[in-house]
Formats: structure tokens, sequence, C-alpha cells
């Protein structure tokens, strides 16, 4: 069993989680270390980010070539990595185009964007609405958190984006209810996750 001094306190930043917090050191494949030289599964991998496990020498070798031609350029630029990755992704589903982002609530907050625009420009004014589902987790910045229905979350930020309703996890008569034209979006997880693993029935 792990002892407590891996956990430290009087953190130099905002407490998210809890006043005190496991200091990670390093990690093996799916296994960490805290700075005391605990040991422990990692079932977290960074909240569902780093699938390819830690201490990989491939990994870190493609990350420091990277760095070593080029870090950070903004979107006002392009590179040819990012190039030939867009015309994968792009040649791999039913869309034209992608948009890049460092985090899925930055993902998130950019679909919501793009679908009130597109939205208004087709529809017209009054068709602004957002849908989520209850028990759903869609991020913490303010579009996202605006269609994260879970209270605790919301409440220090509200009032949030005006226009979002909440429907619902696979009850069908409660969307049928909710859902009419003025919507621009629905915004669903298949599979939720801090919804306990709840998945979208077929048929829902």
């Amino acid at each position: 069993m792990a002892d407590n001094k891996g956990i430290e306190g009087n953190l130099p930043y905002g407490k998210h989680f809890a006043p005190e917090l496991l200091v990670i050191d390093h990690g093996e494949g799916v296994w960490l270390w805290d700075k005391a030289g605990n040991k422990y599964l990692d079932f977290g991998a960074g909240i569902a980010v780093n699938s390819l496990g830690y201490g990989r020498d491939d990994f870190a070798e493609a990350v420091a070539r990277q760095v070593k031609k080029l870090v950070h350029i903004s979107n006002v630029f392009a590179t040819q990595p990012a190039i030939e990755l867009g015309r994968l992704l792009v040649a791999s589903g039913p869309f034209e185009v992608v948009h890049f982002g460092n985090s899925g609530t930055e993902a998130n907050e950019t679909a919501l964007k793009f679908a009130r625009a597109w939205s208004l420009r087709t529809k017209g004014e009054g068709h602004h609405k957002f849908l989520s589902f209850s028990g759903a987790f869609h991020g913490r910045t303010y579009g996202a958190l605006s269609v994260t229905p879970t209270q605790k979350y919301r409440e220090p930020f509200e009032p949030l984006v005006p226009g979002t309703f909440v429907s619902e996890y696979n009850n069908i008569a409660d969307l049928e209810k909710t859902l009419d034209d003025t919507f621009a979006a629905v915004i669903v997880e298949v599979i939720q996750g801090e919804g306990g693993l709840a998945a979208i029935t077929p048929a829902f």
C-alpha cells in the first residue's frame, strides 16, 4: 500500500480537484511512480489521452526530432505534417475539412460555434439552441460547460451560454418532446464517461 509521502499540499496553482494532490515523478508502459517511489497501475491515462503509454523511446525520439526542427508557429501558417494528417483524416471520413484542437473541450467548443454559425446563417434567428443529455460531460470551457448538466461544475460560473437544454439520456419520449427545428445542434456521447460508462441504446 502506498504511503502518503507522494502527496503534496499548498500547491502554487488552482485547487481543481483537491487541496492535496499525488505528485507523479515518472512512468513506464502502463505504470506510474510518485515522488516517494510508490508504484501505480495507471487506469486514468491522463483522462483518456495517454494511449501510447509512458517511457517509450520511439515516441520520445519522434518528439525530439520535431522539437529540434520546429515547435509552434500558430494557425496562420501550415506545416507538412499537419497537411498530411488532415488529408488522411478527410479521406477516412465524411468531412471535407478538419479542425485541429488541443483538447476535447476545445473540440466541443469549436463544434458548438460552427453549429450555431451555420444554423443562424442557413435558418435565421431563433435557431440557435443546443441540446445535451443527462449525465453528460463535454468540458469546462464556457460553451462546453453550458452543455454539461452537472450542477457542481456549472454553479460557480452561472449564468452560462443561453439557449442550452437538457433531455434525459436514452429516453426517446423526452427527446421527441424537447427537440424541434429551433435547435442548432445536439451533442451526445455514444458512451458516457462521467455518466457511469452508460452506453446509448440502438433504439435511441
